[in-house]
């Protein structure tokens, strides 16, 4: 055995050193390298066919099956020459290990660091197999045969480390759950979801980085039952809803009294909010993670469960906190990450996850931030909206424009046309022989500033009818959070229960309210006008008096 041991260390040394004489061309070299090849590959196959339980193995052996994985990935990645025989070989053995650490796995130090080297060899493989260097046969055996069944393999395994985090893990231990996490994002992105958001929860929780960034994954998936379709049921949504409400409620209140002891987090007004570098502890990686999924769900979520959930998150009171603690790592090294690309990784990626949750706040709640933004002194405000502009709005507004095609959006009375160069969209809404056409301007640092409503063609509408719908399009952009799809649809169906003869309230002048998305209910008894409840209640509160706007009689 030690023979084999010899000839695998130094045919993995020659491979990663790469010795400059290859550059030079020497057959020598080349035919040492085959030499080592043909080695490996007979050794490949004498540890396949004749091979035991790892946790039976003895200590050489695992150093032997060590090396020699190694030297395969090292052949994958900078050679890409492996026989189509050998790889049958290798792939069936790895398979048969995944399954035999799913089933019964005893942990220590070597066989959790091969454990470790064989997860990364089956992403080296699904790479390779990605490439255009194997044949078309190859790849359909590793798509139809091979990958589902590593995928059978290791769901048990990765689905046990979502629904019950281990606390304590040796450091061997904790590389060997990161490879399986990131193999499992790899392998596991479409299949069938297990889990409901307590189980999740605990691994977002957790004190492992790694397993946190994987179940968040994974509860984006799981907020696509929150979407508002035709066969969705509203009061299951709303069931869900409360239910993913308790469970991280009860997480944010617990890390607001660990987050108010930060000398960055905890005071009121921050000078100079960019330069000052906040404290990097579990309490905030964990916040900012559960804000990604609070932000993941209110994407998803009906238009009428949206109000609800953007309420509740302003009762959290932990916006401010969060933003406060992201601005540091807002530079320009962060804006090669995205929400949907968050990476498992060993350890946190501060910058990482602040821009992944700065673009996705600034998605759904561009009024909120748009507020927040307000708060800050000139300077932080001048640095906010430069990266803004830089790293966020192109991605943002060229999300914005596509959610608008095709063409129409709605029924046929709106038309859409989306001019992507310039970032204007042209809104055109006919009825019967009336027809509006507005436009909207995406500003550069949207949404730092918000979009701008300008005035196009009107065909049989009155001047004042035209100005109070344009400002009610502006209200709807400027005012609500969500995206600019939400508002247009919105506005339109406005303008819908408008000519159904649905009456406007008598104080907003708007069917439908900008906040609360509600109707106008509550009629006087004697003039029989209508309007919002939360009109009427502000309307009560600045008057100090309990008459009608209109008729003043008492309500």
């Amino acid at each position: 055995m030690s023979a084999k041991y010899l000839f695998c260390s130094v045919y993995y040394k020659l491979v990663v050193v790469q010795f400059p004489l290859q550059c030079i061309g020497l057959r020598f070299f080349g035919t040492v390298c085959r030499l080592f090849h043909n080695i490996v590959t007979m050794f490949c196959n004498m540890i396949i066919l004749f091979h035991n339980s790892i946790s039976e193995c003895t200590a050489e052996r695992l150093d032997f099956m060590f090396l020699l994985i190694c030297a395969i990935g090292e052949l994958l990645t900078k050679d890409h020459h492996i026989l189509p025989e050998v790889c049958d070989y290798v792939l069936c053995f790895l398979i048969t290990c995944v399954q035999e650490h799913s089933e019964d796995h005893t942990s220590s130090i070597r066989t959790d660091l091969l454990y470790s080297r064989i997860f990364n060899l089956i992403v080296q493989f699904g790479e390779y197999f990605s490439s255009e260097i194997p044949a078309e046969a190859e790849k359909r055996e590793w798509h139809e045969f091979f990958r589902p069944a590593f995928k059978d393999s290791l769901q048990p395994l990765y689905h046990n480390y979502l629904s019950s985090p281990p606390k304590h893990l040796s450091h061997s231990e904790h590389l060997l759950m990161y490879h399986c996490c990131f193999l499992g994002g790899v392998l596991l992105e479409d299949a069938e979801v297990s889990f409901e958001f307590a189980d999740l929860t605990r691994s977002i929780t957790c004190d492992w980085y790694c397993l946190q960034v994987a179940a968040t994954r994974f509860s984006k998936r799981l907020s696509v039952q929150f979407s508002d379709s035709p066969e969705s049921d509203t009061t299951e949504i709303r069931v869900k809803l409360e239910s993913l409400k308790s469970h991280l409620g009860d997480i944010l209140l617990s890390l607001k009294g660990v987050l108010k002891s930060s000398p960055l987090v905890g005071r009121a007004n921050v000078q100079k909010l960019l330069l000052e570098r906040p404290v990097e502890d579990q309490s905030l990686t964990t916040l900012l993670l559960v804000w990604l999924v609070l932000v993941e769900v209110l994407q998803s979520a009906p238009l009428e469960e949206k109000v609800h959930l953007q309420e509740w998150i302003k009762d959290t009171d932990t916006f401010s906190t969060v933003m406060r603690s992201i601005c540091y790592y807002l530079t320009p090294k962060s804006q090669s990450s995205s929400p949907d690309q968050l990476k498992v990784t060993l350890r946190p990626q501060p910058h990482q996850l602040a821009f992944a949750v700065y673009l996705k706040v600034s998605q759904q709640l561009p009024a909120a931030l748009r507020q927040w933004y307000l708060t800050l002194n000139r300077q932080d405000a001048s640095e906010i909206e430069k990266f803004t502009s830089a790293s966020v709005s192109p991605t943002l507004r060229k999300s914005h424009l596509s959610a608008l095609q095709p063409t129409t959006i709605g029924n046929e009375n709106m038309q859409v046309k989306v001019f992507t160069e310039v970032s204007e969209v042209a809104v055109t809404y006919k009825v019967d022989d009336a027809s509006i056409e507005l436009h909207i301007i995406l500003p550069t640092d949207y949404p730092i500033h918000p979009p701008e409503v300008k005035e196009g063609r009107r065909i049989r509408v009155e001047a004042s009818q035209w100005r109070k719908w344009m400002l009610q399009l502006h209200i709807f952009l400027v005012n609500q959070n969500g995206s600019l799809r939400d508002g247009l649809l919105l506005w339109k169906s406005n303008l819908d229960k408008h000519f159904a003869g649905v009456q406007d309230c008598m104080i907003c002048f708007s069917v439908i309210h900008t906040s609360d998305y509600s109707l106008p209910k509550l009629a006087c008894k004697t003039c029989h006008n209508k309007f919002h409840s939360s009109c009427l209640y502000k309307w009560f509160n600045t008057s100090g008096k309990g008459n009608c706007p209109l008729c003043r009689n008492f309500f």
